[in-house]
């Protein structure tokens, strides 16, 4: 069977709602389930860490961390200290995780951005990281 060319392009250039026949919030869930651990190979670190970890103990911990009441609201806390271990974990600068926050599925899963959310930039990753010691956290307790 023969498709022109043009027939191709028009369906590429549409937004994936319309080629769906959905909406757009229901089109990212479309694609966060194809992109799912099991589909995508995943990590296998990274769950093992999701599972072994009480990641509750933490959110307890941060309770009192919040970001700038002037400016845009903050990242969530632990997600933030998830970026941190990824960090540790891969050797990432902050500009280095920046870009693989947002680009690997895996980094995403692990903390906790949807597809359709924005991730943090290499000077939030830099200031959460820095401003551990103004919440009241030895300073030698932060992985460097």
């Amino acid at each position: 069977m023969y498709f022109p060319r043009f027939a191709f392009v028009h369906i590429a250039s549409m937004p994936l709602s319309n080629q769906l026949n959905c909406t757009e919030s229901q089109a990212i869930h479309i694609i966060q389930l194809l992109c799912g651990p099991t589909l995508s190979g995943g990590n296998k670190f990274l769950e093992h860490m999701q599972k072994l970890i009480d990641w509750s103990a933490f959110a307890i911990l941060f309770k009192d961390i919040h970001g700038d009441p002037l400016g845009a609201p903050g990242y969530p806390p632990i997600a933030m200290f998830k970026i941190s271990l990824l960090q540790q974990w891969y050797g990432l600068s902050d500009p280095a995780a920046e870009e693989a926050i947002a680009d690997r599925l895996s980094f995403r899963r692990f903390c906790g951005f949807p597809l359709d959310q924005k991730t943090p930039d290499h000077m939030s990753i830099w200031r959460f990281a820095t401003g551990w010691s103004n919440w009241g956290f030895r300073t030698g307790s932060w992985p460097s």
